[in-house]
């Protein structure tokens, strides 16, 4: 369970297991558990609903928790600490989930942009992103508490059935590639390489409707791809430098231009 910490010892608010068949369905919360919304649903903007396919049944976006530590995280923001998890004003997920709630914002953003932004969920400096959206102690987290073998499994079989994975999890150096801060691992070992010069390679403007520029080299499509928000290589339109962008849908993007041995990532809106 989700912020559980122990199994020993006579208090079920913290334990880290309990069987399937103990889910909370109404009365007595007290050795129950339920479904935790990390990106709290009253959080969101709109918050998240559960009555229809969306955001707020996002199964990325629910972990199993009890049901009194459920209610004792409630709405509160991710603040860092260190041990076991704690309400203390903010609070801070216990060193075991601190990783995974960190992926599980990040997809939630990359997920639903306007809806579920970090800044809203997460405390502290935004030093990192150069846009300042992701909040510095995600990324912290993201490296300091690697994918487990839980949370591969878990995308695997959540891309069994609702169709689309966390790419945070299959490769959680694409957070450093975006928002920069801490390097976690490259899972692929084909992303940590040097880095173009961003000073003189960059796209604009990375808010479109039409067309995205490159400047500073010659791209191809052999040399450039476009990621949508479900890690799917996209296919586009390249004129010389102009990529045509207006057959995309309104969301985010990602834009990886490969030169030799460097590479670069860049995101991008369409609306």
């Amino acid at each position: 369970m989700f912020y559980g910490y122990d199994d020993t010892d006579n208090v079920s608010i913290n334990d880290r297991t309990r069987a399937i068949t103990a889910q909370q369905s109404s009365g007595s919360c007290i050795g129950y558990w339920n479904r935790e919304h990390v990106f709290a649903k009253s959080l969101a903007n709109p918050s998240l609903v559960t009555n229809s396919a969306g955001a707020g049944t996002d199964v990325h976006n629910l972990r199993a928790a009890d049901c009194q530590m459920n209610s004792r995280r409630n709405n509160n923001y991710f603040k860092d600490g260190s041990g076991d998890s704690y309400l203390d004003g903010d609070f801070y997920p216990g060193d075991e989930f601190k990783g995974d709630v960190a992926r599980i914002i990040m997809y939630m953003y990359l997920r639903y942009p306007t809806q579920c932004e970090p800044t809203n969920i997460g405390v502290g400096s935004t030093s990192y992103s150069n846009d300042a959206d992701m909040p510095n102690i995600f990324l912290e987290w993201n490296e300091e508490d690697p994918v487990s073998e839980f949370e591969r499994n878990r995308n695997d079989v959540i891309f069994s059935y609702q169709g689309n994975r966390n790419p945070f999890i299959d490769n959680p150096y694409l957070a450093s590639l975006i928002w920069s801060g801490p390097n976690a691992v490259d899972s692929w070992g084909v992303l940590s390489t040097s880095d173009l010069d961003s000073k003189t390679v960059f796209i604009h403007p990375t808010i479109a409707q039409d067309y995205v520029y490159v400047e500073g080299l010659e791209v191809s499509k052999d040399t450039t791809k476009i990621y949508n928000q479900l890690g799917q290589v996209l296919e586009f339109d390249l004129e010389g430098n102009r990529i045509d962008v207006s057959k995309l849908s309104k969301g985010m993007y990602l834009m990886s231009i490969q030169q030799k041995n460097q590479s670069k990532l860049f995101k991008f809106l369409v609306y």
